[in-house]
């Protein structure tokens, strides 16, 4: 486990060096389709009820179907 993080519905993310992000809810464990791109370094909380986790190959929009690279020419700011 490299980082973990709670997000406001009490679930918990968990990133992993070589599984990705996995989401842990109501004693169940989720492994997140798209995410295993690399160690998982930091979670926080993302646009509509997901999560941001930073690789060590990039930044990745997650959510309990699924996560996606963004590119950095596609962030708001």
């Amino acid at each position: 486990i490299y980082a973990a993080h709670r997000s406001p519905d009490g679930s918990i993310w968990i990133g992993t060096k070589d599984s990705g992000l996995l989401r842990w809810s109501d004693g169940l464990t989720e492994a997140i389709p798209g995410s295993n791109t690399g160690r998982i370094l930091a979670i926080t909380d993302g646009p509509e009820g997901g999560v941001l986790a930073a690789s060590d190959t990039g930044l990745l929009k997650a959510n309990r179907k699924g996560a996606q690279r963004l590119k950095l020419d596609a962030l708001p700011w």
